[in-house]
């Protein structure tokens, strides 16, 4: 099975930076948090200009099965967990301190992206609300609540950074789209009104919002020819996927898989791993390896 390592942008929302989050993420290494159906536990670290994590899903799971093949014959055995024990699922990551860009590894079965980032916004509006209550013993005047909450305004952000190509396929896939923001460079209006400007603009950015009936094959066929006629340096589409789910895209020319791993590989180097000492793993080393060898994408901000 393979293991890949898949590009992510963090950003947070007003009044809690990139570290404050992370240094609450910090303080509730061991605190379980059910999502999904699974109980999941982060555990994060400092790592030179990362801030590196590992995210473990248990399952309430005591049997699992194994297939065998000999003579011609293939047989299902049932074995059973070792007591006291759960079946798990591992995810490392790695977030750029100033960008909020990173890495996320997944495999199949493993917690999906976007659902890692639905956990983390978890994490995150609770860190919010506990600051809100603080500044209310202050002042809790119908204004001054009203001041508070613009002054954390916002959530917790995600994006997953993709290739035109694989980006194509994604807007192909949703079952309705919100929006589409893209940059291109360069303006080729010959409007007499433009000619000024394209002397000395560098690039144009354009954004779209569609109707809640919009058929998506529609839009998915403008946006193809969009990236097809303007050199688009970057691009963000906004929809729900055919599972109901929000997802926010963000398009770059970077890799669609920073690396893969195989799987077994990986679980016989981390052996009997205990979940703080994650950070001296042979596998969050070469995850640390690939970030510095992409270190001019993952130290440049995500903006558009």
């Amino acid at each position: 099975m393979k293991v890949k390592l898949l590009g992510i942008t963090l950003q947070t929302g007003k009044g809690i930076s990139l570290a404050e989050f992370f240094e609450h993420l910090a303080k509730n290494q061991n605190k379980a948090i059910e999502h999904g159906g699974h109980p999941r536990l982060l555990y994060v670290a400092e790592e030179g200009s990362y801030y590196i994590g590992l995210l473990i899903t248990t399952k309430d799971q005591k049997k699992f099965l194994e297939l065998t093949q000999g003579n011609g014959n293939v047989e299902i055995v049932t074995r059973d967990v070792s007591d006291g024990a759960l079946l798990a699922d591992f995810n490392f990551f790695l977030i750029h301190k100033k960008t909020g860009r990173g890495i996320y590894q997944h495999y199949y079965q493993s917690c999906a992206l976007n659902q890692f980032g639905y956990l983390a916004r978890k994490h995150y509006e609770e860190l919010k609300k506990a600051k809100i209550e603080a500044e209310k013993q202050s002042d809790s005047s119908v204004a001054k609540i009203k001041s508070i909450k613009k002054q954390f305004d916002g959530t917790l952000e995600w994006m997953q950074l993709v290739r035109p190509e694989t980006f194509d396929k994604l807007v192909a896939s949703f079952s309705h789209i919100h929006s589409f923001k893209f940059k291109f460079f360069t303006v080729k209006d010959e409007e007499p009104v433009f000619r000024p400007l394209a002397n000395i603009s560098k690039s144009v950015t354009q954004a779209f919002t569609f109707h809640q009936n919009t058929v998506v094959t529609s839009v998915a066929d403008a946006i193809r020819a969009a990236l097809n006629t303007f050199n688009v340096d970057k691009g963000r589409i906004e929809g729900v996927d055919s599972d109901g789910i929000e997802q926010v895209i963000f398009l770059e020319n970077n890799p669609d898989s920073f690396g893969e791993f195989d799987y077994d590989t990986i679980a016989d180097k981390l052996k009997k791993l205990a979940a703080k000492d994650f950070a001296g793993t042979w596998f969050m080393d070469e995850i640390l390896k690939v970030a510095k060898a992409q270190n001019a994408l993952l130290s440049t901000p995500t903006k558009i």
